[in-house]
């Protein structure tokens, strides 16, 4: 899930399969523009909007793959990341207030392993709770 190349676990007719695909016929259209690809939908083509992609991270992956060649999915790193900073974001929210180490892995715990995160792993691009916790 996390090797960029593994390909294969995103053809379970889900989301996130979908989310993959749409990005591949982005990076590798030749005709593509900034955020629209013709390979899907021809003649007219589709914006990365509509293919359940992820615009900007689109942006910051395309130099990635060009460098890399063939086949590049990035949902498997971009729920890794989702996490990590999660985590991270409710640990920095925590750590002023938080009474002890217990106590602030304790309320990381709350704050970061929330069901509606997990409910939404299918849909990759609404897993950036971390977003939340950074407002905060």
């Amino acid at each position: 899930m996390l090797a960029p190349r593994n390909i294969g676990w995103l053809l379970r007719g889900s989301d996130s399969g979908e989310n993959a695909l749409g990005l591949h016929a982005w990076l590798n259209d030749p005709h593509a523009t900034l955020f629209r690809t013709y390979l899907l939908n021809a003649p007219d083509g589709v914006t990365l909007l509509f293919t359940d992609s992820n615009p900007l991270l689109a942006l910051l992956v395309a130099p990635l793959a060009r460098l890399a060649g063939g086949d590049l999915q990035v949902v498997g790193p971009w729920l890794l990341a989702c996490l990590i900073l999660q985590l991270s974001l409710a640990r920095a929210l925590l750590s002023p207030y938080a009474p002890s180490r217990v106590m602030l892995w304790i309320g990381v715990i709350l704050l970061a392993l929330l069901p509606s995160l997990f409910l939404r792993q299918v849909h990759v691009n609404l897993c950036a709770h971390w977003l939340l916790l950074w407002a905060l």
